[in-house]
């Protein structure tokens, strides 16, 4: 069961992300915070393309990756939620959804005449996306009065796109950032509330790190959030047009030639226990 303290006027929250072991990461904490009321989530089944046949868009997801990282992919995030619907039995997450009734939209385009229909049908005081593949459009990002954050395991602006996590170890950094942000029209490219950055082991792998790191910015949301009052305009981030793509194959080999791995499975079942219990 989650608990959830008394709390006066909580914002009321879409949450739009990728069904995902990470989503579930920021999802189950926001579940139990007293400053926020779930009224919705967007969860988005692209991969690549909102239009092209999901087949073909994995396919290309395996040419841009390689085979390695988008297996990894595949794990964090179908393996993850076919494993926790079937193994998990009275899940409180989905309890709480069912029991508050709080719908779950999925699409492959959050910027539709439905999804827009959707988000505006509950209101929301806010917008907040993690782990989330697509870009928010003008008008939602008009929408919400306290406006549209994004939690990005990443620090900003050195480390924009798809998985700064792999970028930054694969440039020997020795922390790892963690940034929530306002969003806007470009990707990562909003006014900065809050950074936090965690200590690189020997030990971590890609997974272990985004794990931490989407946790991390969680607490950085509730915190600000349990401040209360408005969300604050945040900072402007420093001119920075990059923009780092998908990784490659060839990104992928350093790592694994580093000796760092992408997922490991005692790590993974860790995880999964987790939520048997």
């Amino acid at each position: 069961m989650i608990n959830r303290p008394a709390h006066h006027s909580p914002l009321r929250v879409v949450f739009c992300t990728t069904p995902s072991v990470y989503s579930d990461v920021v999802l189950q904490e926001l579940l139990r915070s007293s400053s926020i009321e779930l009224v919705g989530i967007v969860a988005s089944t692209r991969i690549l393309s909102k239009k092209r046949w999901m087949w073909w868009d994995a396919a290309r997801l395996v040419r841009k990756t390689g085979l390695r990282y988008a297996a990894y992919l595949w794990v964090v995030t179908t393996v993850y939620c076919l494993a926790r619907r079937l193994l998990v039995r009275d899940d409180p997450v989905r309890c709480y959804l069912y029991e508050n009734r709080v719908p779950v939209y999925t699409s492959r385009d959050i910027n539709s005449g439905e999804g827009i229909a959707f988000v505006k049908s509950l209101q929301p005081d806010l917008l907040l996306s993690a782990h989330f593949n697509q870009l928010i459009g003008p008008e939602l990002l008009a929408l919400p009065v306290q406006g549209c954050l994004n939690i990005h395991p990443g620090a900003l602006p050195e480390y924009k796109g798809v998985d700064p996590v792999i970028r930054a170890v694969d440039n020997g950094e020795k922390q790892a950032g963690v940034t929530l942000h306002r969003q806007d029209a470009g990707f990562d490219t909003g006014t900065v509330l809050a950074t936090a950055e965690l200590a690189i082991s020997g030990g971590d792998t890609l997974f272990s790190l985004n794990m931490r790191l989407f946790l991390l910015g969680t607490e950085l949301l509730l915190e600000l959030l349990s401040r209360g009052g408005d969300v604050p305009a945040g900072a402007l981030q420093q001119p920075d047009q990059r923009y780092d793509s998908w990784p490659d194959a060839a990104l992928v080999a350093r790592l694994r030639r580093s000796g760092r791995r992408l997922i490991g499975v005692r790590s993974f079942w860790t995880c999964l226990r987790g939520a048997l219990e």
